[in-house]
């Protein structure tokens, strides 16, 4: 006598019918769906906001190399700076002895010709 293999079904899923007359149906298929949707967002939310966090503390690393390169450069600005003003006052006082000198040898020694007492000669608009 030969018997005949049934075809079983491969899932694991039981039916259940309700007691008061089968209208619902009640399909238990392994864990329920719901709750591994929510683990899964919960996963991926904790992995997202934790890669999130690593590029802020990069972008934050960047920031602060960058801020201290700028620092660095207004220093070295500032110093020339004041190497520029120091060069440009001692050009001034310079002038301003060479431009005393020559009035006083235009003046004939100091003596004569006007005694209005500046170091600065009188504009060109002013001599005609």
């Amino acid at each position: 006598d030969i018997q005949l293999a049934e075809p079983r079904r491969l899932s694991s899923c039981v039916s259940m019918g309700s007691g008061k007359g089968g209208n619902s149906i009640l399909s238990l298929c392994g864990p329920n769906p719901g709750k591994i949707s929510l683990v899964c967002v919960i996963v991926l939310s904790i992995w997202l906001s934790w890669v999130l966090l690593i590029h802020l503390n990069k972008e934050m690393s960047d920031l602060t190399d960058q801020l201290a390169e700028s620092n660095k450069n207004i220093k070295v600005l500032e110093e020339s700076s004041l190497a520029f003003k120091t060069e440009s006052k001692s050009k001034i006082e310079r002038l301003e002895s060479q431009l005393s000198r020559i009035l006083k040898r235009r003046r004939g020694g100091g003596g004569g010709g006007e005694s209005n007492g500046s170091r600065i000669p009188p504009s060109p608009s002013t001599i005609s």
